[in-house]
């Protein structure tokens, strides 16, 4: 089982990732 605090790891890795995208778009 994957544990919340895991999740919320990869949902921040995933964002920091997404965002210099974004603010490029922008």
């Amino acid at each position: 089982m994957i544990s919340p605090l895991h999740l919320s790891v990869l949902y921040r890795l995933q964002f920091q990732m997404i965002s210099p995208l974004h603010l490029s778009v922008l």
